[in-house]
């Protein structure tokens, strides 16, 4: 996780309770952002219904930032700009289509909430049986089209052929 990256966002959390790039994927159930970085981001979450956070970043979210919001904290280490192990993928899959069938809300994050976000999105798509590898990259880049970088988009059709 890039330092100057999470800084930015560390200082964006002091004015701005809504995490970066907050953006809803399905409406309700499913969410995506850039890295929650204060108590008032995880709580403004909790507010939105947000039960599930799954985090993409090679560390987990600070204890800290986790305690006391009954909101269940998921992780999946991803290492930023390159693409995802297909492991990687299916265990984050996994986790969206756990959450989602237990009837909370998910939000899905990394650092920026663009590249790794959107594979995870995608190989849930796919997974879940909803689009093929291309019409997922194609629908999630409808939503922001910052969604899965160039490098990663291999790895998200090797895992939904």
């Amino acid at each position: 996780m890039g330092t100057g990256g999470l800084f930015l966002r560390r200082l964006r959390a002091k004015v701005s309770e809504e995490p970066t790039g907050f953006v809803w994927i399905e409406k309700g159930r499913l969410a995506a952002s850039g890295y929650p970085a204060s108590r008032s981001q995880i709580e403004w979450l909790r507010k939105k219904g947000v039960g599930v956070i799954l985090t993409l970043t090679e560390k987990p979210l600070p204890d800290e930032l986790k305690e006391g919001f009954g909101i269940s904290f998921e992780h999946v280490p991803m290492k930023d700009h390159e693409p995802p192990s297909e492991e990687s993928l299916e265990q984050a899959a996994k986790s969206i289509e756990s959450g989602l069938g237990s009837g909370k809300m998910i939000l899905v994050h990394c650092l920026a909430g663009q590249g790794r976000t959107g594979c995870a999105l995608a190989a849930y798509l796919v997974d879940a049986g909803k689009v093929g590898a291309d019409e997922a990259i194609r629908e999630l880049r409808k939503i922001k089209p910052e969604f899965i970088e160039g490098s990663q988009e291999e790895a998200v059709r090797r895992f939904c052929p």
